[in-house]
């Protein structure tokens, strides 16, 4: 379990990075970004899967849709919700809305408690329930605050949920699922292309340009390879939580780019970090019993 607890940590940290790194591209707008993006993110984890094992998970999934061509429709969906966060993530901080985003990294891991919970029949221990019910005091807060839900936090909650039960629900909660996902959004980036996006002419108006476009590309591919690796070794409760470290880091990010909290607002917060700080500490109890059992029994 701590495995997954470190590689969601990875993945929140790089997640923070791009969403920072992103406002520091200029010269291109926010549609060129995001299929750039897309596309070297596309790149790098080909290469990794198949330079690894995860090749043979691919092969495996191409045969699937071999027998069952009705497995498509399943990963069209999913790499459409996909594209859908990427796209967010990309044009919330581009265009002042980082926060509402922020609040729907808030929410989701609340709506993955609840899908564990009901859909999975998934058990939430004491520490888990205590934490779930201080980031609750967070949530409501802000939405009182905000007088409603801003439809980008309802797109982040819902929109990742769905993704993860249709991931689940197919059995391709793996970066070959991943993979499969960005692959089949290929043709809508080609047809971008087409219609003049994915231009190369900005490339000669900054030599370092191209640079920071790879550079985003490979940070998105560590935060999705991390992402992925620590859903397939925790549970969807416990994954769900750990989402909070997430938007903590996008957070920061908003700081860096000028966005600023409010007083008020640290009635969202400060509750939201003490729930991470509760599953922080349920995850090294976790770890100091596994080590305790190991010495045990060897």
């Amino acid at each position: 379990m701590y495995k997954g607890i470190l590689l969601s940590v990875v993945a929140s940290i790089f997640f923070g990075i791009q969403y920072f790194y992103a406002t520091k591209i200029d010269l291109i707008g926010e549609v060129d970004i995001f299929l750039w993006r897309i596309s070297i993110c596309f790149i790098f984890i080909t290469l990794f899967i198949f330079f690894s094992r995860n090749k043979n998970e691919v092969f495996k999934i191409f045969r699937i849709i071999k027998n069952k061509p009705i497995f498509i429709i399943g990963i069209l969906f999913s790499s459409s919700l996909l594209a859908l966060q990427q796209w967010l993530f990309v044009w919330a901080p581009l265009n002042g809305k980082a926060m509402n985003v922020s609040l729907g990294y808030f929410l989701l891991p609340i709506s993955m408690l609840v899908v564990g919970r009901f859909l999975y029949k998934e058990k939430i221990t004491l520490l888990q329930k205590i934490a779930t019910c201080s980031a609750l005091f967070g949530i409501f807060h802000e939405v009182y605050m905000m007088k409603a839900l801003p439809w980008e936090a309802l797109a982040v909650a819902i929109g990742f949920t769905l993704y993860f039960i249709i991931r689940k629900y197919l059995k391709i909660n793996s970066l070959a699922g991943l993979w499969f996902d960005l692959l089949f959004f290929m043709p809508v980036v080609l047809f971008m292309a087409s219609r003049g996006n994915l231009s190369i002419d900005y490339f000669y108006l900054d030599v370092f340009l191209f640079f920071k476009v790879v550079v985003l590309g490979f940070i998105s591919a560590i935060a999705f390879m991390a992402y992925i690796a620590s859903s397939k070794k925790l549970s969807f409760i416990v994954f769900g939580l750990l989402g909070y470290l997430e938007p903590i880091f996008l957070v920061l990010a908003s700081f860096a780019i000028g966005e600023k909290i409010s007083d008020e607002k640290l009635l969202t917060y400060i509750p939201i970090w003490i729930s991470v700080l509760f599953l922080i500490f349920e995850g090294i109890l976790k770890i100091i019993k596994n080590r305790i059992e190991y010495n045990n029994k060897y």
